[in-house]
């Protein structure tokens, strides 16, 4: 099917532009700023692997002395004497071709980037010989008759600099001859002893990285074409322009409206090197952040991006779907290339007044969509500047650069997300809903649900859509309720790789295993097991496993259906697997969630049952921590008043719990968290209540796990040779499981260690058996189980009951 072509608009029907001027003679290369993050963490890379591994350098440089003595002096005096000559002579060749070339203007250019690089070196060795470790400073330096001599060398690295400023791209015998006279008087450093090869490396990339400031403050010399080359261009690509105007000149690539003969109008894009790497620091936060492409704006050449965009149009086209007809493809140069479309006289969504937008037109726009999809086509960018209509309400989809032909399954779906903020944005979340469902179908349009989230957004979408709060919430709300009405079930998908909570998590992890190897530093581990009891340490492994019996027994109780014990001891045991890539007891409510769904518990019910066993691991762990303390009172003081310890740990947790309350950012937060979950806790901790027995036995199972895990650690104590009593034990265990389940790391790693061994100590146990009981209760009860729960977890998936 093809769809018709629709009326072009004439040079007089053109939007307001103005006539092209002539390119600057400098253009900023957003790439250049890339090299110069690059060049400066090649030096830290550099730097630190010197100074981890100073024996292999040290070892290296005795290498390259041991060759240099079996060196000739007379081949070594003319070895060094050839090179040295011509780095001399290179700085003034480069300045006489900057000048031949009539760039005299690039002279200052390339005298500021010798300096910065030589400076930069001389920095570099200022550090080094006063602040490094003595360890790096050996590792990087060598002694001669004279003494220590320079890790860098400043000339050096101040004819690296020179080199990189003059640009030297093109011009391929100049380069290797340049770069091999640099390479030369390197190599006759390392042979006359007077430099190392981690030294020659770091003046490399010092003098790399003062050429790239250079260019990335003042600019390249800019290659884009003028107007006259790419008029020409066009007509060797067999489109005659009477005219041309610029429309923009964004980072990425410059706009024009040309004039052709039969009075039509042309869309013409120009890509040249000036613009690589626009946007990249963009596309690399979202290429770390995100576990599938959202865009794909990958950092292509001139030639493949404009290869890219033809075939993606050509394939669109093809396929009926309404776009502007592509006209013609051809390079300007060997820098620059243009592609030039069929201007369409249409407005973007953008522009449109709500009233605008009738049922026809959304149901036009659904339906190009839909043939766009038919043949595997996906966009990928349908932002409101991207769907266009036309006076006669026809739809037209532009901007083909980051669709793709053979799309996933995905990234269909994403497109319809996008559509649907896009529409959301315009006419409202029912109406862009309704219109979606009525050409694409309830299923399609529900699988769009997980992907309505700001980070799956295009940039202009996300605009329109965080103009209003709820405008995203509502959209996904709307979508859910349609995905429930037609008993589609909405598989979440994750599309970051890394968020704040992920960065946190890693923090606390890098935080708290310095502070545990601080205390393990002087641990062996051989020595911990051959020193422990081993029949304390079995019995804190028998004190682990009931923890699963017991939350075994509180999760039948708790459930409003019949649970049987085997499967539900083997979801408990899963969740040691589970544990290693979620949070504190996170990961052990989505399985026991997701165990009760395959039970045929709807969603909510299975949740407030779950809560509910959290409330009972709640009230568990306060109990305990009061009698505990009171017990500890009792055996320091000779009263029943609770320990100094346990005191100020209640007054801690109090005193957050008001900060909470008081502050009303932080209050409306929790009862926005906490809201939706009592609402489905309370109807079921109510009727729970009403069942004495069940009460009984899911209290019971609750206190089973608190109190197997206080016997697992003192168990832990007692197999180190600590005599800390068990009230003692429980209060620390009650502590540092708590502070364990504030920090969002894996199975609480790193956090509970800390805080368990911490404890320990201000309890009154020596430090290096506190770390030793810590070590033996964290294997007992968080890693030994972790392939018992990997089996019970591939078990339970393999035979689907989770």
């Amino acid at each position: 099917m093809t769809t018709p072509a629709r009326s072009a608009t004439s040079a007089e029907d053109a939007p307001d532009a103005v006539w092209v001027t002539e390119p600057p003679r400098r253009r900023r290369q957003p790439i250049d700023g890339l090299r110069l993050v690059l060049a400066l963490t090649g030096v830290v890379i550099v730097l630190l692997g010197a100074a981890v591994a100073h024996s292999t350098a040290a070892g290296f440089q005795q290498d390259i002395r041991q060759v240099t003595i079996e060196v000739p002096p007379l081949l070594r005096t003319l070895t060094a004497l050839v090179p040295t000559l011509a780095l001399l002579l290179l700085p003034v060749a480069v300045v006489v071709d900057v000048v031949v070339r009539k760039q005299p203007w690039r002279v200052l250019d390339v005298l500021l980037a010798t300096v910065l690089g030589g400076l930069g070196a001389v920095a570099v060795n200022v550090w080094i010989d006063h602040l490094a470790p003595r360890a790096l400073a050996d590792a990087v330096t060598v002694f001669t008759s004279g003494g220590r001599q320079p890790a860098t060398a400043p000339f050096l690295a101040g004819v690296t600099a020179l080199l990189t400023a003059a640009d030297l791209r093109g011009r391929r015998t100049a380069q290797v001859t340049a770069w091999s006279v640099v390479g030369a008087g390197i190599g006759t450093s390392l042979l006359s002893g007077v430099g190392t090869a981690v030294g020659a490396i770091v003046t490399l990339l010092v003098g790399r990285a003062g050429g790239v400031a250079v260019l990335y403050a003042l600019g390249r010399p800019a290659s884009r074409p003028g107007a006259a080359r790419v008029i020409e261009s066009l007509a060797r690509g067999g489109l005659a322009v009477s005219s041309l105007r610029l429309v923009s000149d964004p980072e990425d690539s410059r706009s024009f409206l040309a004039t052709l003969p039969d009075g039509g109008v042309a869309a013409v894009r120009v890509l040249d090197r000036d613009q690589q790497g626009a946007g990249l620091l963009a596309l690399a936060y979202r290429f770390v952040r995100l576990r599938t492409p959202v865009q794909r704006r990958a950092l292509l050449s001139v030639r493949r991006a404009m290869e890219h965009e033809a075939l993606v149009s050509l394939a669109v086209e093809a396929a009926g779907v309404a776009t502007p007809r592509l006209l013609a493809v051809c390079d300007a140069g060997p820098d620059a290339g243009i592609v030039a479309h069929r201007y369409v006289a249409a407005t973007p969504f953008s522009r449109l007044e709500p009233d605008a937008v009738t049922d026809e037109v959304l149901a036009g726009v659904w339906r190009e969509l839909a043939r766009m999809h038919g043949r595997r086509l996906c966009h990928r960018s349908l932002t409101p500047a991207h769907v266009l209509v036309d006076a006669s309400g026809g739809i037209w989809f532009t901007d083909m650069r980051s669709g793709d032909i053979a799309a996933s399954d995905l990234a269909l779906r994403m497109d319809v997300a996008q559509l649907l903020a896009t529409l959301s944005a315009s006419v409202g979340p029912d109406r862009a809903v309704l219109s979606a469902i009525e050409i694409l179908g309830g299923p399609r349009v529900a699988a769009a649900a997980p992907l309505l989230q700001p980070v799956a957004l295009s940039r202009g979408t996300w605009a329109r859509v965080r103009s209003e709060r709820a405008a995203l919430s509502t959209l996904r709300a709307r979508v859910l309720a349609e995905a429930e009405r037609n008993d589609v079930d909405v598989e979440p998908v994750r599309l970051q790789r890394v968020n704040l909570r992920t960065l946190l998590t890693w923090a606390v992890v890098i935080v708290a295993g310095y502070v545990i190897l601080g205390q393990l530093g002087t641990l062996s581990f051989r020595t911990v097991i051959a020193d422990s009891s081993g029949t304390w340490a079995a019995a804190a492994v028998a004190a682990s496993a009931a923890t699963y019996v017991g939350a075994t027994v509180a999760l039948i109780a708790f459930s409003p259906v019949r649970l049987p014990f085997g499967r539900a001891l083997l979801a408990q045991v899963a969740s040691s697997f589970v544990a290693l890539a979620a949070p504190a007891a996170v990961g052990m409510v989505a399985l026991n969630v997701r165990f009760l769904r395959r039970r045929e518990v709807d969603g909510p019910l299975a949740v407030a049952t779950v809560g509910v066993t959290q409330v009972a691991s709640f009230i568990s762990h306060l109990v305990l921590l009061i009698v505990f303390g009171l017990f500890t009172g009792r055996a320091s003081g000779g009263s029943l008043l609770p320990s100094r310890t346990a005191v100020m740990a209640i007054l801690a947790v109090s005193v957050v719990a008001l900060a909470v309350l008081a502050i009303p950012p932080a209050r409306e937060l929790a009862r926005r968290r906490l809201a939706p979950t009592l609402s489905r806790v309370i109807p079921s901790l109510v009727d729970v209540v009403t069942h004495p027995r069940r009460l009984t036995a899911g209290l019971g199972g609750a206190f089973l796990v608190t109190i197997s895990y206080v016997l697992a650690l003192f168990c832990a104590v007692r197999a180190v040779g600590g005599t800390l009593s068990l009230a003692a034990v429980g209060v620390v265990f009650l502590a540092g499981s708590a502070i364990g389940s504030l920090v969002p790391t894996p199975g609480g790693l790193g956090a509970i260690e800390a805080a368990i061994a911490g404890g320990l100590i201000a309890a009154g146990m020596p430090g290096d058996l506190a770390a030793s009981a810590t070590l033996i209760y964290r294997l007992a009860t968080f890693w030994l189980p972790v392939p018992f729960g990997w089996v019970g977890f591939t078990t339970m998936q393999r035979r689907r009951w989770i």
